[in-house]
């Protein structure tokens, strides 16, 4: 269920945010759950659509990429 009070960042905020490319923060996203995608419907040769990440998604990624920088560097 999403909360409907909850902020989403679009993905250059969120590619702001992680210091990374807009490429890179997309297709990382893409494949979260949670994530909302808004497609343009109608006649168009071209698919336009924005990706919303709710800031609940943000954090657990974030939270996840932090756990395997710790991990990476307890291996080493």
């Amino acid at each position: 269920m999403i909360d409907l009070t909850e902020k989403l960042y679009t993905v250059k905020e969120v590619a702001y945010l992680l210091r990374c490319s807009y490429d890179t923060a997309r297709r990382d996203f893409l494949i979260e759950d949670g994530v909302l995608e808004r497609a343009n419907s109608g006649a168009r040769k071209r698919l336009y659509r924005q990706i919303l990440v709710p800031e609940s998604v943000l954090l657990r990624v974030l939270r996840r990429r932090e756990r395997k920088s710790v991990s990476s560097r307890n291996a080493a």
